[in-house]
């Protein structure tokens, strides 16, 4: 385990719920102990999110996610798509990329498409009255959050780095006359929560046809962008089929394109499954050098042919085959690394007794995304046009050379890392994980799955585990892996180098379900997450665990 982690066991329940915000997974185990599902107890927890972490996501993004719900498994992409004036060379206009101008600003913003998915979701599945959902983001909204380590971190990073908090209406909000806000004040969001009343009440026409969307536009227009009302008014979300796989003996199903962390894990099951990892032993130099190459493998695949299918011709039957698996080269390859951007982006999973489970991935980009708060209304926007290809041939924001399958076109989504995962046995849930991170969502969420199901660990132990990543070049590795690994691992040809303790970049949330209907979950001891299962439920108290212990509450 990682030194310096204390790792707990998963808390265990009836109804289970991990994700990166404490109050945020409080909030989905209130709706399920008022007799709401998981997709009920899923639209509280990412609206939640949006208001505890707006670094990492708001209702200005994005996303992806995975559901089984009355026995039926689905993918819902709410990833947003480009507007109607983006082309090709909008960031590369005389030849030379402008990774600025693709991930800050105006022009970097794809439609939001947040709102949308979840409204898609509940309208489907949902049981509970929508405007019952969004009661404790509001209240969170207006009252105000005691902002955490990761907050200070991170804003602190960014008002070094320059940016996205020198746009002034987002500094406004997000900072405390120029600084981090000190723990014992709390971030208060007032126009934030004006535009989720209005969302409680209206639902998504308000956001995407009324006065929140005339806002939007007004601040495109005014200062260069690109987003249109059209381009809102226009937007839908959709289900689709799932990509699927298998691994001994399991069903995989993640998101497909242009989600393309699904395709990638299932690419790497397929290639680890041709080994026995249970008997190289976890977290040995054999298990972990055939994985490292399995990374490296599915992310030369990513690079040559991953992008929206709606709009390019991609294989992906073909790619997902187990014989094209077995001649996936996994020899190393030591050239230039990524970069990897500073992914704003959050995951939780939500099971209920019911046996329905959510997978939910939703992001803004990097943190903060945009930069850019649309006076008003408090939402802050994404800046995933930067996932696009700014000029493929040359680096993205994520230092990833796309081919053209990733170029920018009108109405086209950019590829993705998200990697919302479900696993089923005999048709039945056994586990959902996801994770935050970028390109080391992968990597986070495949070392997950490895680590329940060959190495026979809990999700806890699983999720605790130090991690490997490689994106292309030198791999890297948290300290909690020892230096005879590592020598070892050198022995075997592979460059791999330590990062400091805990800095990996990517959180992980977790549950499993046992035969029994045992439900465990687990969040990342990596962030401030947290896990907690509903126990009991009785006349508006609810009795639940977290890894500190059993409660009751009012």
């Amino acid at each position: 385990m990682l030194p310096g982690f204390l790792v707990r066991y998963p808390v265990e329940g009836r109804g289970v719920v991990s994700s990166a915000h404490p109050l945020a997974s409080k909030a989905g185990l209130e709706i399920l102990a008022a007799g709401g599902n998981a997709v009920d107890a899923a639209v509280a927890v990412s609206s939640v999110l949006c208001v505890a972490e707006p670094y990492h996501s708001t209702i200005g993004g994005g996303g992806f996610a995975v559901l089984h719900v009355n026995g039926e498994t689905t993918a819902l992409d709410f990833r947003g798509a480009a507007p109607r004036g983006a082309h090709r060379n909008m960031f590369a206009p005389d030849g030379k990329v402008d990774i600025r101008a693709s991930t800050e600003g105006h022009r970097s913003v794809l439609i939001p498409s947040l709102v949308d998915g979840l409204a898609r979701m509940h309208s489907r599945y949902g049981t509970m009255d929508w405007g019952g959902l969004w009661e404790s983001a509001i209240g969170l909204a207006s009252q105000g959050v005691l902002m955490g380590s990761i907050y200070q971190e991170i804003t602190r990073q960014s008002i070094v780095g320059g940016r996205p908090l020198r746009f002034p209406e987002t500094a406004r909000i997000f900072l405390d006359n120029g600084q981090p806000y000190p723990r014992h004040k709390p971030l208060v969001q007032e126009d934030l929560a004006a535009s989720l009343r209005a969302i409680q009440g209206e639902g998504p026409e308000v956001f995407y046809r009324g006065w929140i969307a005339e806002r939007i536009t007004r601040e495109m227009a005014k200062n260069g962008g690109l987003l249109g009302e059209n381009d809102l008014a226009e937007y839908e979300s959709r289900f689709t089929e799932p990509v699927r796989g298998t691994y001994r003996g399991l069903d995989v199903l993640a998101p497909t394109l242009p989600c393309g962390g699904g395709v990638q894990i299932i690419q790497m099951l397929n290639i680890l499954e041709q080994f026995d990892l249970a008997a190289l032993g976890q977290g040995s130099a054999a298990s972990l050098s055939l994985m490292l190459k399995a990374l490296q493998a599915g992310f030369r695949e990513r690079v040559e042919f991953l992008g929206d299918p709606r709009y390019t011709s991609i294989p992906i039957d073909r790619l997902l085959t187990k014989e094209h698996a077995r001649q996936m080269s996994l020899d190393w390859d030591s050239g230039p690394s990524h970069s990897g951007a500073k992914g704003g982006t959050t995951h939780f999973v939500v099971a209920d007794e019911g046996g329905n489970v959510v997978s939910w991935t939703q992001t803004i980009g990097e943190w903060y995304g945009s930069g850019v708060t649309v006076p008003g209304t408090g939402i802050l926007l994404n800046d995933t046009m930067g996932d696009f290809a700014a000029l493929p041939g040359t680096p993205n924001s994520h230092g990833y050379i796309y081919s053209e399958a990733n170029g920018i076109a009108a109405g086209k989504s950019p590829l993705s890392s998200q990697a919302p995962t479900i696993v089923l046995e005999g048709g039945r849930p056994r586990m959902a994980i996801g994770a935050a991170g970028g390109p080391r969502i992968i990597s986070a969420v495949l070392q997950g799955l490895l680590g329940v199901f060959d190495h026979r660990l809990d999700v806890q132990e699983a999720l605790a585990c130090p991690r490997v990543h490689c994106h292309g070049g030198p791999a890297v590795a948290e300290r909690g892996i020892s230096l005879d690994t590592i020598d070892r691992l050198r022995e075997m040809g592979i460059k791999i180098d330590y990062i400091p303790q805990g800095k990996i970049a990517s959180w992980a949330h977790a549950l499993t379900i046992d035969e029994q209907g045992l439900i465990q979950g687990a969040a990342d001891p990596r962030l401030e997450g947290s896990a907690m299962a509903l126990l009991a439920a009785s006349k508006g108290r609810m009795f639940i665990a977290t890894p500190h212990g059993t409660w009751e509450t009012a």
